[in-house]
């Protein structure tokens, strides 16, 4: 029995801002449950169960030494899932989706140029299109040489030993057929941030995105993922923007009777290894998540 080749090392992401660190714990159970199939396992009951589902993951920034395994763990999911175009989005959430898989879409948050330089041309020979969700400013930063000091400031999670600018270019956005917004400056949507402040990094990232891209942009994605950044006052400007689908980090798999405004995703990380791949998508941080889903939905919709 060979888990993790034998080292239970905590598994780090280094950015900008410290680590974002994966515990022994959950790596050690994440390669139990792999040895002994019950992940697998897991997942087949889950697709039972929520027949036709769809199930969202998000990424964040890749290195050169996380391609191969990227493409590993690409091949574990399409084991288990239908790779989804995010132009079946629509159709899905309008009850029109049959295939014998649950299926799954790849997004990416906040721009940066490993995404596009690394994974994107993967996926693309897979025939597979993820949806990259764009701070517009952060963009802007790479045109001046600052995107590093951005990010430092804005939250954006980088590897520390990246030589070159961290943001994609313009020129890169363009080249992406499905594109979202992630607020202009990665901000997360507190209580206290001001209704002009609000309508500026939604309703104006949206036009910019539209406007570069030349695309109609139908999606948001929250920045963050705490529950305090959430608010109702940005929820609606979100909907009155015209976004069609809004996405969160609050694991689940997705039904057609499932609200497009609440789009939950699964995280995963180039350099996780396949045990904890599997651990993250069969379905059990489902349970884990029912509860903050709740009390984003409650505190969403103002319920009591």
């Amino acid at each position: 029995m060979n888990l993790l080749n034998g080292e239970f090392s905590d598994l780090m992401l280094i950015h900008g801002n410290g680590y974002n660190r994966i515990s022994k714990v959950k790596l050690f159970l994440a390669s139990f449950l792999f040895f002994i199939k019950f992940t697998s396992f897991i997942t087949y009951f889950m697709r039972v169960i929520n027949r036709r589902g769809i199930r969202f993951v998000n990424y964040h920034d890749f290195h050169t030494s996380d391609i191969s395994n990227f493409s590993s763990q690409l091949d574990y999911l399409s084991k288990f899932y239908h790779l989804l175009n995010p132009n079946q989005i629509e159709s899905f959430f309008n009850g029109d989706f049959n295939t014998n898989k649950n299926g799954l879409i790849i997004t990416f948050d906040d721009g940066l140029s490993s995404q596009f330089n690394y994974a994107y041309p993967i996926l693309k020979k897979r025939g597979i299109e993820p949806i990259f969700f764009i701070p517009p400013d952060f963009i802007n930063s790479a045109e001046s040489k600052q995107s590093k000091s951005f990010a430092d400031k804005h939250q954006i999670e980088y590897y520390l030993n990246s030589n070159t600018e961290i943001a994609m270019s313009w020129e890169q956005v363009k080249e992406i057929a499905f594109v979202g917004s992630h607020t202009m400056s990665h901000c997360r949507m507190l209580e206290s941030i001001s209704l002009s402040d609000i309508q500026y990094e939604m309703s104006q990232s949206k036009k910019i995105l539209e406007e570069f891209t030349n695309k109609k942009i139908h999606d948001f994605c929250w920045v963050g993922g705490e529950l305090n950044t959430y608010s109702k006052q940005a929820f609606q400007v979100a909907v009155n923007s015209g976004y069609d689908n809004l996405y969160t980090s609050n694991n689940s798999i997705h039904t057609k009777t499932s609200s497009s405004k609440f789009i939950n995703r699964n995280n995963l990380e180039a350099c996780y290894p396949i045990s904890l791949t599997a651990f993250q998508t069969c379905g059990l941080t489902d349970f884990l998540y029912f509860k903050k889903r709740k009390s984003v939905y409650k505190k969403l919709h103002d319920i009591k």
